[in-house]
């Protein structure tokens, strides 16, 4: 018995389509940006503070430093992602199986991005409890 199944007819998304697709290009973009700079900045922050040993709390410049990197891996993850849509913008065929593939990408980038924000609260309300044990 021969299969029926058809071969899939892949759409090419018109001009309004792809105009949705460069909004959340552009909108991954700006957010992956944000977080470097912010990421960056942090990072620079906490390591001066860790110099000059300018806070109170031992654990501060630590802090700080820890915030920045979470918010540059929020920039490399959200870059990715961002390539995916582009992608459907500068070929031709194929959209909707690079579309899911951009939806995939998204979807691992949001889901390591919660794990990461999750593990540093837990590890800062950690050590907040500690410091104010000990």
């Amino acid at each position: 018995m021969q299969s029926t199944t058809q071969p899939r007819v892949e759409h090419e998304f018109d001009f309004d389509e792809e105009e949705i697709i460069v909004g959340l290009s552009e909108s991954l973009y700006r957010f992956a940006i944000m977080c470097g700079v912010v990421g960056i900045a942090l990072v620079g922050l906490g390591a001066a503070v860790i110099a000059l040993g300018a806070y109170g709390g031992g654990l501060a410049g630590p802090g700080i430093v820890a915030l920045g990197l979470v918010a540059a891996a929020g920039a490399l993850l959200f870059i990715r992602p961002r390539a995916s849509f582009d992608q459907i913008l500068m070929t031709q065929g194929r959209d909707i199986t690079k579309l899911i593939q951009g939806m995939r990408s998204l979807s691992a980038a949001l889901g390591t991005f919660r794990w990461i924000l999750g593990i540093f609260v837990l590890i800062r309300a950690g050590s907040f409890l500690l410091a104010r044990m000990g």
